[in-house]
């Protein structure tokens, strides 16, 4: 095997995101011939440091406001910005392994939380019925191993049977974020302070770490000096952090994210209807955007967010 000291050129392949024509076959990036770093003493320790703090965090949201949220994404910026802080070379493998331990926190946490006070209100009620701590570890700790288990016999199904024609709009993010760290050079910077920048500290931050930007854009839509309808703006101030949907993926060249509406539904069902194409795809967005900015239509109309 040979190993990977300098740092190559990773991009995406053209058919990372659609289906594969017959006969076509999906290179991926971290080629069987060649030597990766992946499980690593960083990878293990950083993995389980993520995997710790965000179930502290999935678990105090979920118990104080009743939803939790996905942690991957964050875990996989925080990641990429370790080994860009680091000057580490090829960290692609030990990335996803980071970013694989971390996000498997908030699923164990997500079943825990939501369950577990339930046998407690039992107990108060029923007093005979005991819960201790080791039965709640237990519960938690089978039921993860449970799901590894029935991942395995579907990994292959989902992840190359069934290339292409889900769009896997979590992973996808992941994986942007993951070939942006490894593409080197000031990318790492720039994608840390473009994921958290929310109000004038957060710019104010950016600027002294020496940033010449920053990137904000629904933050304004709800601004008195945006021209967009309130109808749209109101629908931006209602949405949560799981009220967006990304569109356009399939086919690649328009993605977009938007809030979850009437047209994104029925645009996803066009969009990966078995007869559809690049051209008749890019027909349903013609004006979309209008009807929901300009005339007020937020059920039909696109509404950009996110």
């Amino acid at each position: 095997m040979q190993e990977l000291n300098k740092k190559e050129e990773v991009q995406l392949p053209e058919n990372a995101f659609r289906e594969l024509k017959p006969g076509e076959e999906y290179q991926p990036l971290m080629r069987p011939d060649k030597t990766y770093p992946e499980v690593t003493p960083w990878s293990l320790i950083w993995g389980l440091v993520m995997a710790v703090i965000f179930s502290a965090a999935t678990a105090y949201l979920g118990l104080k406001v009743g939803q939790v949220f996905e942690a991957a994404i964050p875990i996989t910026i925080i990641a990429v910005g370790l080994s860009g802080m680091r000057g580490q070379k090829n960290a692609l493998g030990e990335n996803v392994i980071i970013q694989s331990i971390g996000a498997c926190s908030g699923m164990i946490v997500a079943g825990a939380i939501f369950t577990l006070p339930a046998l407690y209100i039992l107990q108060h009620t029923y007093p005979e019925l005991s819960v201790n701590f080791l039965q709640v570890f237990l519960a938690s700790a089978l039921g993860g191993a449970l799901g590894i288990l029935f991942l395995i016999p579907f990994r292959k199904y989902f992840v190359k049977d069934m290339h292409g024609k889900y769009p896997f709009p979590e992973a996808t993010a992941s994986t942007q974020v993951l070939i942006s760290g490894e593409k080197g050079g000031n990318q790492t910077l720039w994608l840390l302070l473009a994921g958290g920048i929310g109000d004038g500290r957060g710019v104010a931050a950016s600027f002294m770490l020496g940033a010449e930007g920053v990137q904000l854009g629904t933050r304004f839509l709800c601004a008195a000096e945006c021209g967009v309808h309130e109808n749209y703006k109101q629908m931006v101030l209602d949405a949560s952090d799981i009220s967006t949907v990304t569109t356009g993926r399939r086919f690649g060249g328009n993605t977009c994210r938007c809030i979850k509406n009437k047209f994104s539904r029925e645009f996803i069902t066009k969009e990966y209807a078995p007869d559809a194409t690049a051209e008749s795809v890019a027909e349903l967005g013609v004006g979309a955007l209008r009807r929901a900015a300009v005339d007020g239509d937020v059920k039909t109309g696109c509404v950009l967010a996110g």
